[in-house]
C-alpha cells in the first residue's frame, strides 16, 4: 500500500466501521424474520415507521449527486442554477397525491411489487414486462452511477491507497450482503441513517466554507461576478426556463419510478408520507438546496477561483479546509449517499424481477422461500452487471444515468390512470411508455434538447399523445375493476382526510 496521510488513514478504518455496521444490521433485520415470508422481505412486512421510512425515502431521492454534483453545477452556472431547485416543492406536493393512494391499493390487494398494481388494475399481464423494462433501464444504470462514484470518492479519500476498481468492488459487496439478508428492512434502516448521515456531511461541507469566508462575504462578493452568473441561462449557458423547468419536472417524476411504490407499499401508516413530504423533503432538504448549496457553490469560487473541473470542489473542500473530524463526518456521509441510492434500486429490481417475470411468467406455484432466494439471485446478477458497467463501459455511464429519470418519468400517465382516471386503458399506457421510452432517447442521444427542452418531456408529450389516443379507441379495464378501485381510494381517503383532521385539532 502507498505511503498516505493521517487523514486518509483514519477515513479507511472510519470506513471500515460504517461499513462493519451496515452488515451488523442487515444480520440483525434477518435474525428479526426479515426474510420469513415475501411480504417480509419485499415490503418489511408492511410496518416501516416515521422516521425509518422518512428518511429512507430521502436518501434513496439524494444520490451522491447532492454532495458533488450540485455544488459544482452551482460553481459553474451561478445562481441562475437555483431555479432548478424548484423540483423540490414539486416532489412534496407529488408524493402527497400519489404516496398515500398507492399505499391504499397495496394494502387492499396484497401488492408486493409494482408491477402487481399495474397489471392487476389494467388487467394485463403485460403492463408487467413493461414496467419490468423501465425498472431495470432505471435501476441498473443508477446503481451503476453510485458504484462509480464510490470508486472515485474512495479513492480520493484514501489518496489513491484504495484505487478506484477496489472501492467500487467493497461498495457493491457490503450493500449486497445487507440487501440480500434482511430485504427492503434492512435497506430502509440502514437508509435511515444513512439519510442524516448524508444531511450532516452537507452541514460539514458548508460549515468548511463559512469558517473561511463569510455569507455576508460570499453575498457582496457576488456582486462583483461574472454577469452572467447571475441571469439565465448561467455562466455554462444551461439553464434556459425551458430546459431548467423541463428538469426540474423529470427530477420530481423519480417518485414515480418502481422503487418508491415499493416505498409506500412498506409503510406502516399513510400518516407518514405528510410528515415525509413536508417535513423531511420540503423544510429539511429544501433548507439544503436553497441555503447550504448556494453558500457552498458561491463560497466556493471565492475560495477556490478558476477550476478546470468543478466536479473537484467538494474533495477540495474536504483535503484543504477541514479538520481530520470534520473530514471523517464528510466523508462517510458521501459513502452513506452513494449506498442508500444503490441499495433502494437493486431491492427494486430483485422485488420486480421475482414478482413479476419469475412468480407470475415462471412458476406461479412458487413459493415465498422460492421468490425470495430468486430476487437475491437477480439482486447479484444487477450488481454485477452494474459492477461491468461501472468499470468497462464508464464512458456510457453520463448517457445512462441522465436517460435514466427519463424513462421514469414515462410511468406518469399509466400511474395517473391507476390512481385517478378511469378512462385510461391497457394499450395506452403500455404502448405511451414504450413510444416515451424510445422518444426520450432520440431527444438525449441524437436530438440532444430540441428547443432546450428535456428529453424527458419530449418523451412524456410523445406518450401522452398515444395514451390519450388508446384511451378514446380501445376499451378500459372493466366495470367492475375501476368501481373497485374507485371504492378503495374513496372509502380509503376519506378515512385517512377524518384522521388528519383529528390530529389538527
Amino acid at each position: 500500500m502507498k505511503e498516505i496521510s493521517t487523514h486518509a488513514y483514519v477515513m479507511l478504518f472510519a470506513a471500515i466501521a460504517y461499513w462493519i455496521g451496515c452488515i451488523a444490521v442487515g444480520i440483525y433485520t434477518n435474525k428479526k424474520g426479515a426474510a420469513n415470508s415475501a411480504q417480509d422481505f419485499f415490503v418489511a412486512g408492511r410496518g416501516l415507521g416515521k422516521f425509518v421510512l422518512g428518511f429512507a425515502i430521502m436518501a434513496t431521492t439524494l444520490s451522491a449527486w447532492l454532495m458533488l454534483g450540485h455544488q459544482g453545477l452551482m460553481y459553474a452556472s451561478g445562481m441562475p442554477y437555483l431555479v432548478y431547485y424548484i423540483h423540490v416543492p414539486f416532489m412534496g406536493v407529488l408524493g402527497l397525491l400519489i404516496f398515500t393512494r398507492q399505499w391504499l391499493i397495496g394494502k387492499k390487494f396484497n401488492f408486493l411489487s409494482p408491477g402487481e398494481m399495474y397489471s392487476h388494475y389494467y388487467e394485463s399481464q403485460g403492463m408487467r414486462w413493461v414496467i419490468a423494462l423501465v425498472t431495470l433501464l432505471y435501476c441498473i444504470p443508477y446503481s451503476s452511477l453510485q458504484l462509480t462514484g464510490a470508486g472515485y470518492v474512495f479513492a480520493t479519500l484514501t489518496e489513491g491507497a484504495i484505487p478506484f476498481e477496489w472501492g467500487a468492488i467493497i461498495m457493491a459487496s457490503v450493500v449486497l450482503i445487507y440487501v440480500l439478508l434482511g430485504g427492503v428492512a434492512s435497506t430502509a434502516l440502514i437508509d435511515a441513517v444513512q439519510g442524516v448521515l448524508l444531511v450532516l456531511g452537507l452541514f460539514g461541507i458548508c460549515w468548511a466554507v463559512l469558517s473561511n469566508v463569510g455569507a455576508g462575504e460570499i453575498v457582496t462578493t457576488m456582486q462583483s461576478f461574472d454577469p452572467k452568473l447571475l441571469t439565465m441561462p448561467g455562466g455554462n449557458g444551461l439553464w434556459f426556463w425551458t430546459y431548467t423547468l423541463s428538469l426540474a419536472l423529470s427530477t420530481s417524476a423519480i417518485y414515480l419510478s418502481p422503487a418508491f411504490t415499493i416505498w409506500s407499499f412498506s409503510a406502516k401508516s399513510p400518516k407518514i408520507f405528510r410528515w415525509q413530504a413536508m417535513v423531511v423533503w420540503v423544510v429539511l432538504i429544501g433548507a439544503v438546496y436553497y441555503i447550504l448549496s448556494p453558500l457552498i457553490g458561491m463560497g466556493g469560487r471565492i475560495l477556490f477561483p478558476d477550476l478546470a473541473r468543478t466536479d473537484t470542489l467538494t474533495p477540495l473542500i474536504m483535503t484543504k479546509l477541514m479538520p481530520i473530524w470534520m473530514y471523517v463526518i464528510v466523508g462517510i456521509g458521501l459513502l452513506a449517499a452513494m449506498n442508500s441510492t444503490a441499495a433502494g434500486y437493486m431491492i427494486t429490481s430483485g422485488v420486480i424481477c421475482s414478482q413479476d417475470i419469475y412468480k407470475a411468467k415462471l412458476r406461479p406455484e412458487a413459493t415465498d422461500r422460492e421468490c425470495i432466494w430468486c430476487s437475491r439471485i437477480i439482486i447479484l446478477a444487477v450488481v454485477l452487471f452494474a459492477f461491468w458497467l461501472s468499470t468497462i463501459w464508464k464512458e456510457h455511464l453520463v448517457l445512462m444515468g441522465n436517460l435514466s429519470t427519463a424513462f421514469a418519468t414515462q410511468l406518469a400517465p399509466a400511474l395517473i390512470g391507476v390512481l385517478y382516471w378511469r378512462r385510461a386503458t391497457a394499450k395506452g399506457a403500455m404502448y405511451g411508455i414504450l413510444v416515451g421510452l424510445v422518444v426520450a432517447y432520440l431527444t438525449y442521444g441524437v436530438w440532444r434538447y430540441p428547443l432546450h427542452i428535456h428529453c424527458a418531456m419530449w418523451g412524456l408529450m410523445a406518450n401522452l399523445a398515444v395514451f390519450f389516443f388508446f384511451a378514446f379507441t380501445s376499451k378500459p379495464p372493466s366495470k367492475a375493476n375501476r368501481d373497485k378501485y374507485d371504492e378503495v381510494l374513496r372509502k380509503g381517503m376519506e378515512a385517512h382526510q377524518k384522521e388528519e383532521a383529528a390530529l389538527a385539532k
